[in-house]
Order: structure tokens, then sequence, then C-alpha cells
């Protein structure tokens, strides 16, 4: 994953989140400068709903279609947003 021109035409395609977390890894780790770390958040909608699971044990879920309690990104890199949320501001192909 050399030529990074080559690279920007391409898509990655991996069979598990596990992989795509190592290839994520490996890439972060050739980009020189900072890292910052950023945690998910999550709130309840519903209290009536609600099951007691520590927050621990929720986190450590690795779960297809949900992104990883844990994000590392090195500062300066892009990143784009590829799910809507409720803002008017953040939609898909918002680059971040």
């Amino acid at each position: 994953m050399g030529n990074k021109e080559w690279l920007c035409e391409r898509a990655i395609s991996a069979p598990t989140n596990e992989i795509v977390g190592q290839i994520n890894e490996n890439n972060m780790s050739r980009i020189e400068g900072d890292v910052t770390e950023y945690l998910s958040v999550d709130t309840l909608m519903d209290n009536e709903r609600v099951t007691s699971y520590p927050a621990e044990f929720l986190n450590s879920l690795e779960l297809s279609g949900v992104p990883s309690h844990i994000l590392r990104l090195n500062v300066g890199v892009l990143v784009l947003l590829i799910r809507n949320l409720d803002t008017p501001r953040l939609r898909n192909g918002t680059r971040l």
C-alpha cells in the first residue's frame, strides 16, 4: 500500500470487522502526527425498556453495522461521514 495515488482510486474490502480494524491500524501507523482517541457516547431514548448491562460490556461488543466504541485518528486525516445524523449540518457524504 505504498502508492497513495493508486490506493486513493480503490476500495479495500474485508470479510470481518476485525480485519478492517487491522487494516485501519496499519494505515494510521504510517501517518505521522499525533493520534486522538474518540469514544462513543450513547443515551437512552426509552427508560422503560432498559436492561441492565454494564457499560463496559456494551462497549466491548463488535457488531456488524455498529461502529467500534473507540476510534483512533491521526490529527489532520480526512473523515467522511457515511451515515446520516439527526443534524442539518451532518449528512451522508460530509467531509469532517
